[in-house]
């Protein structure tokens, strides 16, 4: 038997419009009796920040991102009644955030009944699944952890004197935007400030770190700000003056920022729209199977385009700067030969 309307459409109002999760009938509890929260909106203060690095498939064991529960880990969750439903209607894992299946079928969570206080209650227990015999589903929400048995009946073994186990998976990961770093290019702390004096005779001064370029500090002789490129120049750690300073001189750097070290910028930090790319493309009638191409290309960074179709790197080969295709083309075809930016 399916789950009647009336029931959907009361779970549907409860969590919707109020943000709680069912745990009983309408006619028992209504929306503004329920009192377990099940939050829907997009709250900065329950943002998965690194959702990203929950695996596809429910991992065999837990990570700084997921917590696993299952009994080969000895850690199946034993539920406990919430005694403001009706009796054996509703349990609570006491653990919110459990991963939900939008990341994958596998994070389903198992419920199972068995004796309290079971050691294996998935190989002791009987399985009870989602959809029951017909009128004795269950339904779990997932982020407040806790199982509702929302069909019109109470499965068989669901009796006074047995419990309810889960296992399943939940994000332990940083949660909340307070842990949301957007200065990735921000590698370590602001280098401290330099100062040297001048003996007549040093060109080259040793710096404490390596600045990107020569434009990534300011430079001080005599409380004068110096010009990069015409007064001094940097290399590593090195830094050049073009003319010797005067004997007593007094020399102060200071690094301008805290990325002033960072040559090469951490994957991701910077996206396409700030970059400047070049596309260029080739166009040839068919002669053969063989062409010129821009050098420094390879079969992953060309997009070889025949008569409107683009042919797969499998069916071309690229030599220095000769593609050579596995196989001559028709007579009349145009190829056209696009290049990605490397």
């Amino acid at each position: 038997m399916a789950i009647s309307d009336v029931k959907k459409v009361d779970l549907l109002w409860k969590k919707i419009g109020y943000g709680v999760t069912k745990t009983d009938d309408a006619n028992r509890k209504s929306a503004s009796n329920e009192s377990i929260s099940s939050p829907l909106i997009l709250r900065g203060d329950r943002v998965w920040v690194n959702s990203e690095q929950i695996p596809a498939i429910l991992p065999q064991s837990s990570s700084e991102y997921v917590q696993v529960y299952s009994d080969y880990l000895n850690n199946t969750i034993e539920c406990i009644m919430d005694n403001t439903s009706t009796p054996l209607r509703t349990w609570k894992t006491s653990l919110t955030d459990w991963i939900p299946v939008e990341f994958g079928p596998t994070y389903q969570v198992k419920v199972y009944v068995d004796n309290p206080a079971s050691s294996d209650p998935v190989s002791s227990g009987t399985r009870l699944f989602p959809d029951g015999t017909g009128s004795d589903e269950w339904y779990f929400d997932y982020s407040a952890g806790v199982l509702h048995f929302i069909g019109d009946s109470l499965p068989a073994g669901v009796i006074n004197g047995k419990v309810i186990y889960v296992t399943g998976a939940r994000y332990v990961g940083p949660m909340g935007l307070e842990n949301f770093s957007t200065t990735s290019t921000e590698q370590g702390t602001l280098p401290a400030s330099q100062t040297y004096t001048g003996d007549g005779t040093t060109q080259v001064f040793a710096l404490s770190d390596a600045p990107a370029s020569a434009e990534a500090i300011d430079v001080y002789v005599n409380d004068v700000l110096q010009r990069p490129g015409e007064v001094y120049s940097v290399t590593g750690t090195d830094l050049e003056f073009t003319v010797v300073p005067p004997s007593g001189a007094d020399i102060y750097v200071k690094h301008r920022y805290s990325f002033a070290t960072v040559a090469a910028l951490p994957d991701g930090s910077v996206q396409e729209r700030h970059l400047d790319f070049t596309y260029t493309s080739d166009q040839y009638n068919t002669d053969g199977r063989i062409y010129d191409v821009n050098p420094g290309h390879t079969v992953n960074s060309v997009l070889v385009i025949l008569d409107g179709l683009i042919l797969p790197p499998q069916q071309y080969r690229i030599v220095g700067s000769v593609l050579e295709l596995q196989f001559t083309p028709d007579a009349n075809s145009l190829i056209d030969i696009r290049y990605l930016p490397v």
